[in-house]
């Protein structure tokens, strides 16, 4: 570009150089144009130089000089010693002028680049606060949006709310924690997050769930409690935020690529692992955000505490080899464990005995495995025609099924009861394409009118069903 710039500007200087050489041949009794004190090749150089800037100027009075007063004269055959005396007596009118002008032009060029050089900053400082007020705009246009939406969409977020919670109610831990990061992403428009929790064996901590990373996030599933962000959280039980490294050098020993705002994860009073938020859109980087996770956080800690609880009462649990539920004993271990919780706190829970009245005709078409996995499919249907979460278990004979509900009374029970009688026969329960004529009776009982006493609860239901055989 500069190359090309440079070529025309010569080829110009060439052009106006020839224009009065060529008027000059023209007449050629006058070389140099002496009688008119050789101002048409001296003009020319000023003119030139006032556009294009005093070297370039020069240039073109050198030209000036070679084609008027060397090359013009030599042409006609005029070159002599008068006519070199003429030319000096010529030029000492016509030089000063020149002189005069020459200034003039430089003074007239340097103002003129003065001039475009602060036009253009000022421009440049124009475009640059355009370009940060646009840029300001959109940000403040995108955080006006979601404030809009926020105030708009108050109830639709609490329906959403209820309706993530109730999941955290299937009492499996990885779906509880996959549950909660898609929770925060709903609330937060976080693209990519994880749940770290310590490791048994080592003092570390590992990824327990994920969001948002690729299948080769180039990043360990594993970091340590000293050297990360994730371990400093866990170790002091504070939230941690990417502002805090501009306050202090506490954290620059640690790595914080990928935390943008980590915060504890606290089950029972106590620090169980860490909730670190990788990445968010800029306008939901905000204190608005650390409230709404800390929200979330204490609503989900009571339906992480009963998970973790059951996890630890079924760590070592006896599963049923056909359906995966649990054995009698577990049935025990459960309703002890959930009455002395009940015990430190208000609250319900109820049995429920299912048992297949007509199992024995069954066998005849059916083996006793078959039709021991209807019932974790009895369960599946239940729970979502009834928009709630039960805990099933094998009861004492391959026939009978138990469930067991929180948040039921004497009275809940028994209607829960009438319907699962009438629920049944409508599932239309099939074995190898066979519909399977189900035929049940049902017992139950309820915490409060058994005394509180899991064995008593079991002898309750077992009493109702003895009643309905004879």
């Amino acid at each position: 570009m500069r190359l090309a710039v440079r070529t025309r500007k010569i080829l110009e200087s060439l052009a106006v150089t020839l224009i009065p050489f060529a008027l000059n041949i023209g007449f050629y009794k006058d070389p140099g144009f002496v009688d008119w004190y050789g101002l048409p090749y001296l003009l020319t150089p000023l003119i030139f130089g006032g556009f294009y800037g005093l070297a370039w100027g020069f240039l073109q009075l050198v030209l000036a000089i070679l084609a008027g007063f060397v090359l013009a004269p030599s042409l006609t055959g005029i070159l002599s010693l008068v006519w070199l005396q003429n030319l000096v007596q010529a030029l000492k009118f016509s030089g000063p002028l020149c002189v005069l002008g020459w200034l003039a032009v430089g003074f007239f060029y340097r103002r003129q680049s003065q001039l475009k050089r602060n036009l253009l900053a000022r421009l440049r400082t124009i475009v640059r606060e355009k370009t940060g007020l646009k840029r300001k705009a959109g940000s403040l246009e995108r955080v006006n949006q979601i404030l809009e939406s926020r105030v708009a969409s108050q109830k639709d977020s609490i329906t959403l709310l209820r309706s993530q919670v109730h999941k955290l109610a299937s009492l499996n831990l990885n779906q509880a924690l996959d549950t909660m990061l898609e929770t925060i992403h709903l609330f937060t428009d976080m693209k990519s997050g994880s749940i770290w929790v310590p490791k048994t064996d080592s003092a570390r901590l590992s990824t327990a769930a994920v969001f948002g990373w690729t299948a080769n996030p180039g990043r360990s599933t594993s970091v340590g409690l000293d050297d990360s962000v994730e371990g400093y959280v866990f170790r002091n039980g504070k939230p941690f935020s990417v502002r805090m490294v501009l306050g202090t050098q506490e954290f620059f020993k640690l790595n914080f690529d990928h935390n943008l705002l980590t915060l504890p994860i606290r089950v029972k009073g106590r620090v169980w692992g860490v909730l670190n938020i990788e990445d968010l859109p800029f306008e939901r980087y905000s204190l608005y955000t650390e409230s709404v996770l800390e929200i979330l956080l204490s609503l989900i800690e009571p339906y992480l505490a009963d998970i973790l609880d059951h996890e630890a009462l079924f760590q070592h649990r006896e599963i049923d080899a056909d359906t995966g539920l649990p054995q009698l004993t577990q049935l025990y271990r459960t309703l002890e464990h959930d009455l002395k919780h009940l015990a430190e706190n208000s609250g319900q829970i109820s049995l429920v005995v299912i048992e297949v009245s007509n199992f024995a005709d069954l066998l005849k078409n059916w083996s006793r495995s078959d039709l021991k996995q209807l019932f974790p499919k009895i369960k599946l249907a239940f729970d979502e025609i009834h928009k709630m979460k039960s805990r099933a278990f094998h009861f004492k004979t391959d026939s009978q099924v138990a469930f067991v509900f929180s948040g039921l009374d004497q009275d809940g029970t028994s209607f829960l009861c009438l319907d699962l009688l009438s629920i049944i026969p409508r599932l239309g329960l099939e074995i190898q394409h066979q519909s399977v004529p189900l035929e049940v009776i049902v017992g139950f009982s309820a915490s409060h009118d058994a005394g509180n006493s899991g064995q008593a609860m079991i002898e309750i239901a077992e009493d109702l069903l003895e009643l309905q055989r004879l």
